[in-house]
């Protein structure tokens, strides 16, 4: 996703980092996830078992992220194309690390970004600040048990 790599969507990215990083720890070992990241080189790793449920939990899912949507989009920026759309102990072994939970989370913004009326998309800084700021951390905020 070369879009992801724009500088300007990395900032976007980076003002939040502190943010995304205490959600991720929560949902990839805090919460009951699999934790086996956390024993890992490199730090804890989320799977997709933790992933959906987060998504599903926070009301982020709807007709333009579905869940093979967001399958896909965990598949794409994990390079893991074995990946079941539900809940399944196949799903057990994937691995998600930090920086690929970002770029997964910029795959969903733009899923759920409409074009505009021209059938153009805005840039991905945009969509993904937008989309962050007003979808994202409102709905985590809501179950979230600490201060974001």
């Amino acid at each position: 996703m070369v879009r992801f790599l724009e500088l300007e969507t990395q900032d976007v990215l980076l003002e939040r980092q502190t943010k995304l990083l205490k959600v991720f720890h929560y949902w990839a070992c805090d919460r009951g996830g699999t934790a086996r990241g956390s024993q890992r080189f490199g730090g804890p790793t989320m799977t997709f078992n933790d992933f959906l449920p987060m998504m599903q939990e926070c009301r982020l899912l709807d007709s333009r992220l579905d869940v093979r949507r967001l399958c896909k989009a965990y598949g794409l920026a994990t390079c893991n194309d074995d990946i079941l759309p539900q809940m399944h102990p196949n799903n057990a072994d994937s691995e998600m690390t930090f920086d690929e939970f970002l770029e997964c989370l910029s795959r969903c913004a733009e899923y759920q970004s409409p074009p505009d009326r021209f059938g153009e998309r805005l840039p991905l800084a945009d969509i993904l600040r937008n989309w962050l700021d007003k979808r994202f951390f409102f709905e985590i905020s809501k179950i979230f048990p600490q201060r974001l």
